[in-house]
């Protein structure tokens, strides 16, 4: 994506958030998985919140271009404290609701991790301008799910098997 958009725009990657989960969910989902159950530590509050300050922190440490926006692909976790001076921009397939229970890494969470996965949704929207989707699923989900007014959401397929653009 960022080759893509670099052909159209000046682009400044920034490299993933290699920020450990909290310690706290680290040790739950230890203890759930000596029960036989799952979680997901990365898609929590505690985490997220992690994420999101390590990623803020090298946006502010950027020397190059000044940023005139953020384009978050894939990474409602990590965008609950990027700086609110810039637009963001989400890109994904699917939230976090839409996934429990559909994709086997989010079958059989718990209700907890359900329920915080749901809220670092809702966070990551409430901070986000505009959502890029792949499909009308993913943007059922933010609008119904997540709150996200119909407004701030475009629905633009991608993914395999989809038809490329001559544009």
């Amino acid at each position: 994506m960022a080759a893509a958009l670099r052909e159209r725009f000046g682009v400044t990657v920034f490299p993933p958030v290699a920020q450990p989960d909290a310690t706290g969910e680290r040790l739950r989902t230890r203890l759930r998985g000596m029960r036989g159950r799952r979680s997901l530590p990365t898609h929590t509050m505690a985490t997220a919140r992690l994420r999101s300050v390590a990623l803020a922190d090298q946006i502010r440490a950027h020397t190059g271009e000044p940023l005139d926006a953020l384009v978050a692909i894939a990474s409602s976790t990590d965008v609950l404290s990027l700086p609110h001076d810039l637009p963001l921009v989400q890109v994904t397939d699917a939230t976090f609701p839409a996934i429990c229970g559909f994709y086997p890494i989010a079958t059989g969470l718990g209700r907890r991790n359900e329920r915080e996965g749901l809220r670092v949704e809702q966070a990551g929207a409430a901070v986000t301008d505009q959502f890029l989707v792949a499909s009308d699923w993913a943007a059922r989900s933010l609008i119904g799910d997540a709150g996200v007014s119909p407004s701030r959401v475009t629905v633009a397929p991608f993914g395999p098997a989809t038809p490329t653009s001559n544009a």
